[in-house]
């Protein structure tokens, strides 16, 4: 029953090690837990979400985390420490057996090679064996005999088993002594920590209101016109901006004006060319055509009539025979 109370009660340090590694740094800084202590507060922290009161909280809970584990190791320490007591106690009780169990198999063989070699001497004899102040009949002696050196066996049997129950038990101490240390070390540096962090939380909320109210003002000036603003810098800086946006605005409108626009005079030209000639044209498609002057050919011979005598002969080539 002992052996397997000591069974059973190794693997719950076991796994009461591994479970309060986990528990405070996270499965997977497990195996950074036990060799840095600095690592569970470090990961901690930069594994925390940006807000800055939450990540003050997390510090909180971190803090509030080390008595609790600090005390449970503490207390499995303390149960562990009174079964190595008990095993010791068994492994001691179980040797003492065998060592007067030994001693009294030894007297007890010592009178069984008498009476032996006393029946060889007299085989009619009764041969009667005294041990632990009673005369027993030799068979009798050769029983508790037996007897004895089978209680002997198996006390050294249980004070092998208790010894290495101890062993191993010694083992899960020496690591929960470790886990122990490291979680005080790790409370100390906290503890000596915290305020520095806590002055780093400060900073960063600062920084956070900071980046609001300028975010803000920025988010002010761009919503305001012309003359809507939000501080006496700003009515200056806008007032001089509009100054300048307006003369430079008036100056090239009069520069503009004194400026010979010679596309404008081209187009102008070119337009009134085409329509000089447009003109030109239909003016002289009106004009009539000019008369074909006609020729009288006559005995006499031929004559060339001008566009009146044309007229008075009908404009006809008048032939005379």
């Amino acid at each position: 029953m002992s052996l397997a109370k000591t069974v059973i009660r190794i693997g719950l340090i076991g796994g009461l090690a591994a479970g309060g590694l986990a528990l405070i740094a996270g499965p997977q800084r497990v195996h950074a837990l036990f060799h840095q202590a600095r690592h569970t507060v470090t990961n901690a922290i930069d594994n925390a979400i940006d807000d800055p009161v939450a990540l003050r909280n997390q510090l909180r809970n971190l803090e509030k985390q080390y008595p609790e584990r600090i005390a449970s190791v503490r207390g499995e320490l303390a149960s562990l420490d009174q079964q190595v007591a008990e095993l010791t106690r068994d492994r001691d009780v179980a040797n003492k057996v065998v060592e007067l169990a030994s001693a009294d198999f030894s007297v007890l063989e010592a009178s069984l090679a008498q009476a032996e070699s006393a029946r060889t001497e007299s085989p009619s004899a009764i041969i009667r064996v005294r041990f632990d102040g009673r005369a027993v009949d030799l068979d009798d002696a050769y029983g508790r005999a037996t007897q004895i050196k089978n209680t002997m066996n198996a006390y050294q049997g249980r004070a092998y088993e208790a010894q290495r129950s101890v062993e191993l038990l010694a083992q899960q101490r020496d690591r929960l002594s470790d886990l122990l240390n490291q979680l005080e070390t790790e409370h100390a540096d906290f503890r000596a920590q915290l305020f520095q962090l806590d002055g780093q939380i400060e900073v960063i909320e600062r920084n956070d209101r900071l980046i609001a109210m300028v975010q803000e003002r920025e988010d002010a000036i761009r919503k305001y016109d012309k003359f809507e603003t939000v501080s006496l810098d700003q009515v200056t800086h806008r007032m001089a901006k509009i100054r300048a946006e307006q003369e430079a605005r008036l100056q090239s409108l009069a520069s503009g004006s004194q400026e010979r626009h010679y596309a404008e005079e081209a187009e102008a030209m070119l337009k009134g060319e085409a329509t000089a000639k447009q003109l030109f044209e239909a003016t002289k498609a009106l004009e009539p055509a000019a008369p074909q002057p006609t020729i009288e050919v006559s005995p006499d011979g031929t004559k060339e009539l001008m566009p009146g005598d044309q007229v008075a002969s009908s404009r006809k080539i008048v032939v005379i025979d």
